[in-house]
């Protein structure tokens, strides 16, 4: 895979390993000691990561920055220091992944004034809120009373375990009571992912379903995108892609060229996003399994390589049913067009 003028690439730059919250699924920390990773990124690395964005900009004009953990909101002012550097020597302006703890009337000033375009704010999902974490209804409440025209937030991915899929309708209903709308919701990937067993799919299948039918219309919807995100128009036709720019330099930044470092990111795009050739040809769903995201081909804590992609299917069929029911449903009662 090489990047073109018609890539579209999502830079995620690892800013801190600090974090306030403690989720006992978070697979930042399944991957990395919390001690050790209790630092910021060292900001002449971070300056090297910003001479490579800018050759990136030589690639393709399609760039967009995020800053992510950890928790970048924890750097406080030192945020900045990163911020205003990067608008200052690539032009571009980072948006936040942040758990909306720190969310402040404050923090969205001083963001208006330090080059930060924009937040995505998780949320626990309000059914299973980990004791690690923050209250949903908490991160909730600031995520509406900040919104603003100038910084505004978004909201960003809810994990689902495999357990609760039977509350998924539930989960759904209860968010869209309380935000207007139905923020992406995810499965438990990484490192910790385990394997659902088939009832737990039928819940899934019957969850979706359901939710679908009823909004509909109402509002859009970001189903499990690590597993079918052909469904969602952001995908751009498989042109965006998501690379990471570590707390480390564990790539050989400081030592090489930037030609160099292409050749690094292009074949680790190749496997972050790995080409499958799906031997059921007759499978309904086999045109969209032909490029698969990393997560799907790795291991996990008690997963096999194997097993995963096993499940990647089963996954796929599920979604990708519960989608084509419940419109079909939809058009033969006359809600949809045929």
């Amino acid at each position: 895979m090489h990047i073109t003028d018609k890539s579209k690439l999502v830079i995620s730059l690892i800013v801190t390993g600090k974090c306030n919250n403690h989720c006992t699924y978070c697979h930042f920390y399944a991957n990395h000691d919390r001690k050790l990773y209790n630092r910021n990124m060292e900001f002449s690395l971070f300056e090297r990561y910003l001479d490579f964005i800018n050759f990136l900009k030589t690639k393709t004009k399609h760039i967009t920055c995020r800053f992510s953990g950890g928790e970048p909101l924890v750097m406080g002012e030192e945020l900045f220091k990163y911020s205003s550097a990067m608008f200052e020597k690539t032009g571009y302006t980072p948006y936040i992944m942040t758990n909306g703890k720190l969310l402040s009337e404050k923090v969205i000033e001083d963001c208006k004034e330090n080059h930060i375009s924009s937040f995505v704010v998780s949320l626990e999902n309000p059914v299973d809120m980990d004791d690690g974490s923050i209250d949903t209804d908490k991160v909730i409440n600031a995520y509406k009373r900040l919104q603003n025209s100038t910084i505004p937030l978004y909201l960003g991915m809810v994990i689902v375990k495999n357990e609760k899929f039977k509350d998924i309708k539930k989960i759904c209903d209860i968010l869209y009571d309380k935000l207007g709308e139905i923020p992406p919701i995810c499965e438990l990937n990484f490192l910790p992912y385990t394997s659902p067993a088939e009832e737990e799919l039928i819940d899934l299948y019957e969850g979706l379903k359901a939710v679908i039918k009823k909004y509909y219309g109402k509002t859009s919807f970001s189903f499990f995108p690590y597993i079918t995100p052909e469904y969602y128009s952001n995908n751009l036709n498989g042109s965006e892609y998501l690379i990471e720019f570590p707390i480390d330099d564990i790539y050989g930044f400081m030592t090489k060229t930037n030609e160099e470092l292409l050749e690094v990111y292009e074949d680790k795009l190749n496997k972050a996003y790995f080409a499958y050739n799906c031997p059921n040809s007759s499978c309904e769903w086999h045109d969209a399994c032909s490029r698969i995201k990393w997560v799907w081909g790795d291991r996990s804590f008690t997963v096999s390589k194997e097993q995963k992609m096993k499940d990647y299917c089963r996954f796929k069929k599920t979604i990708s049913r519960a989608f084509l029911d419940a419109l079909t449903d939809l058009s033969n009662r006359g809600k949809i067009e045929a």
